[in-house]
């Protein structure tokens, strides 16, 4: 009886009148109403909050969508001209100072599968050098900026639940390296069916992989900021944050 009166489950109650809320196209709503049927079987608040923002996040995307469905109009996407390119041999060449690699962090695009590849588990797991995985080559190069520069430029990882695991297997190699390793997990939304554009028929639990998907690189800000490491990183006096994919090695 006292679960009942708990502070978790008013907050679960309002968490569900937000999400149908959020929801203005009746399609859109029909959505919200099958997910809010998910909020209850979270047992965890952590769990609860961060589902509340990830589904809030993926409603309103999909709001958007069915209110337009074609967002950008590829006629006028082109190459930049000329004119805005720099070429790599007209760069200064005064170096990086130390004040201004204290001001930066590194972010890693790593939810990815290696399924192009054959793999089953997460791209930079895979060993592309002397038994060095994607990964592994991203600390080292990250330690060597640390150590001969004398800075703390931490290395920060967008996982997602399909690398988590591999990532953090990985990671542990590492706890002595001269590098903060921090992790975050990107969203998870739930799939919708194309000519329906109906959830998932599976789309009952949260833990069933199948019914969800990471919605890619473009959640990161979301990601990040939902992590808490934002703030985190700011009040660090962190400015800069270099983000590139997870097996991208040359741009580290």
């Amino acid at each position: 009886m006292l679960f009942f009166r708990s502070p978790f489950r008013r907050t679960r109650r309002r968490a569900t009148q937000r999400l149908i809320n959020s929801s203005r196209n009746p399609i859109s709503a029909a959505v919200g109403n099958e997910l809010e049927q998910l909020l209850p079987t979270v047992s965890s608040q952590k769990t609860l909050s961060a589902l509340q923002g990830e589904l809030q996040s993926f409603l309103s995307m999909f709001n958007r969508y069915l209110e337009q469905p074609t967002l950008i109009d590829w006629d006028n996407v082109k190459p930049p001209s000329t004119g805005r390119i720099v070429s790599y041999d007209k760069l200064p060449r005064d170096g990086t100072s130390n004040s201004d690699l204290q001001r930066l962090a590194v972010l890693k695009l790593n939810g990815g599968l290696g399924s192009s590849m054959a793999m089953k588990g997460a791209k930079s797991a895979l060993e592309v050098k002397d038994n060095l995985t994607f990964l592994d080559l991203a600390v080292e190069q990250i330690a060597f900026l640390n150590t001969t520069h004398h800075v703390d430029v931490p290395l920060l990882l967008m996982t997602s639940f399909s690398t988590q695991e591999d990532t953090l297997r990985v990671v542990q190699k590492h706890s002595g390296e001269p590098v903060r390793i921090m992790t975050f997990n990107q969203s998870r939304f739930p799939r919708i069916m194309k000519d329906s554009l109906s959830l998932y028929t599976h789309v009952d639990n949260i833990e069933d992989r199948s019914a969800w998907y990471p919605p890619g690189h473009g959640d990161v800000y979301h990601s990040l900021a939902q992590s808490g490491l934002l703030d985190s990183l700011l009040s660090e006096g962190k400015e800069f944050l270099f983000i590139s994919n997870s097996d991208n090695l040359g741009s580290s």
